[in-house]
């Protein structure tokens, strides 16, 4: 035993000088979008980004050189990849990135470990975590003040890289769609087709836009299709009774003269001048109907139209 015991003091003292669970530190541990000059670029993600083809999990280990760290990459629960790195001084900043591939909407969470065993840091990014701007910006969609979420949106978006993509889709989609609707409500139904036809073409649409777009699709060529038949016999009839007025007597002289006649009708307010005409006796007009984008004709029987007399 007096041979054996320096023998024993001698493999034992290198045992209890190495760094041990408690000697390393991580002061920070996080996901990550993108990586540059050693350091995380812009805040951590929420919740797993689905617009991006990488995440990457950045780490700074301190009183860890010489060590060998592990990032465990768990999908829903499953090892999928196992990132080893070397350590190289006490204070150490390192990273390991991962390819997301189809799954970009489920849970992702990385495990740091030392290469024997030590836990260090565990974090999880889950698919269904929502986006806080967006859960704000969707409550204001439901209270009808699209211009206060479109607004909050791109205000954040100047600071959010992570989700960038993400909130010019909820820009391009959600926001989209309401404004659909408020102009359809407000029957400026030229515009709303614009906006339909430029989401319609759209691809990745979500189910729910999917289904909704063919609704707001019927229900705007209803309503341009009432208005039309409603102004078309307001002219008509407005027609009727001018041409009983005016037979002998005095045409419009000057297109002001002819606005201000159209404006005895109600329909009158929500047209526009395309062009007009007109001769001794006989007048012709072609209105735009702000409103539908439609061509409404429009034409008035009337002599001395040039004099006045």
């Amino acid at each position: 035993m007096r041979i054996l015991l320096p023998f024993i003091l001698m493999i034992a003292l290198p045992v209890h000088s190495r760094a041990t669970c408690e000697d390393i530190s991580v002061p920070r541990a996080r996901f990550a979008m993108a990586i540059a000059d050693r350091e995380p670029i812009g805040p951590a993600p929420v919740a797993t980004p689905t617009d991006h083809n990488a995440l990457f999990f950045f780490m700074e280990i301190k009183n860890g050189a010489g060590k060998r760290m592990t990032h465990q990459w768990f999908y829903e629960g499953e090892l999928v990849a196992e990132t080893n790195l070397a350590i190289g001084a006490d204070r150490w900043r390192s990273w390991s990135r991962k390819y997301l591939g189809k799954r970009r909407s489920g849970q992702w969470r990385v495990l740091v470990k030392t290469a024997d065993g030590c836990a260090l840091a565990d974090q999880t990014l889950d698919g269904s975590t929502p986006i806080p701007v967006l859960e704000e910006a969707t409550a204001l969609l439901k209270n009808g003040d699209v211009t206060g979420a479109r607004l909050l949106v791109k205000n954040e978006m100047a600071n959010n890289i992570p989700f960038r993509q993400r909130m010019e889709r909820f820009l391009n989609q959600d926001v989209a769609v309401a404004q659909l609707e408020q102009t359809i409500d407000e029957q400026q139904l030229y515009i709303a087709d614009a906006r339909l036809t430029q989401l319609e073409q759209q691809r990745n649409l979500s189910k729910v836009l999917s289904e909704k777009l063919p609704t707001l699709r019927d229900q705007l060529e209803s309503e341009r299709a009432n208005i039309k038949s409603d102004t078309s016999i307001a002219l008509a009839a407005f027609q009727r009774v001018q041409h009983r007025t005016l037979t002998g007597g005095k045409c419009p002289a000057t297109e002001e003269e002819l606005l201000k006649l159209l404006q005895r009708i109600p329909v009158g307010e929500h047209l526009l001048l395309s062009n007009w005409s007109r001769d001794d006796t006989l007048l012709q007009a072609t209105f735009i109907d702000q409103r539908t984008g439609f061509l409404h004709g429009f034409t008035l029987e009337c002599s001395n139209a040039f004099t006045g007399q």
